[in-house]
């Protein structure tokens, strides 16, 4: 949501800025007569663009399509795993999903067992609350090994994306048969994990994104004074 937030202002400001504020510095220009620099013409041309009922004519077409083709293509179901598998990749998002989908899998499992639901009819309705299909698939894995006899751990112990601990809390509470107070302390510990995650990424992030509307706005102030610039310099 922060991202979003910050990227939905820098598109507002950047309008506000080429719609209102730009053409007042054309008109100076105009009056007299410098050559503008390429940057400062981009941007001229861009608000122009943005005044002209034309542009208004392809762009909200163009929009419609893109939008229409992103809804017809997200509901592909190899769109949806090549989308999930790379989340589980990416340096920046891989501990993030990895911990939310085995907090909001621990926690379900956890309660579910503890109630005397039946450890089968407890997998299929927990697997419901992993948003990612690469989870959700091991956890279809699980369900047909145990159902030919063999312990959860074993299954989890054959996926790569599962942690080590994950898999050994597991084996402890089988072996133990204390399978739902492991499972319990396992929902604590991700859903701490997932707690400090996200607040290390938002205290990342921050800087970052003022970074980015800063760049964005900075540009086009320096666009726009470049000019004035030259004529001073031709004054003097």
């Amino acid at each position: 949501a922060y991202p979003i937030a910050i990227a939905s202002l820098t598109v507002i400001v950047v309008l506000i800025m080429m719609i209102f504020v730009i053409p007042i510095f054309v008109g100076i220009y105009e009056e007299s007569g410098a050559n503008l620099p390429a940057i400062t013409q981009m941007l001229v041309d861009f608000s122009n663009q943005l005044k002209s009922i034309e542009f208004y004519y392809k762009a909200i077409p163009t929009g419609l399509v893109i939008y229409w083709s992103y809804l017809f293509f997200s509901k592909k179901a190899y769109i949806l795993w090549w989308f999930d598998k790379t989340l589980l990749q990416l340096p920046l998002t891989k501990e993030l999903v990895t911990k939310s989908c085995l907090a909001n899998f621990s926690r379900t499992l956890s309660s579910l067992n503890s109630a005397g639901v039946p450890i089968l009819e407890s997998l299929s309705i927990a697997k419901r609350t992993i948003s990612n299909r690469v989870f959700s698939r091991i956890i279809d894995k699980v369900y047909r090994d145990i159902q030919t006899g063999n312990p959860i751990y074993r299954a989890l112990d054959q996926e790569k994306v599962i942690p080590i601990m994950f898999t050994s809390m597991f084996r402890i509470g089988e072996e133990t048969g204390e399978l739902s107070a492991m499972i319990s302390k396992l929902a604590d510990f991700y859903e701490d994990e997932v707690t400090a995650t996200v607040k290390s990424l938002t205290s990342i992030m921050e800087p970052l994104m003022i970074v980015f509307v800063a760049v964005f706005v900075g540009l086009i102030l320096i666009a726009m004074y470049l000019p004035m610039f030259s004529m001073m310099q031709t004054v003097g």
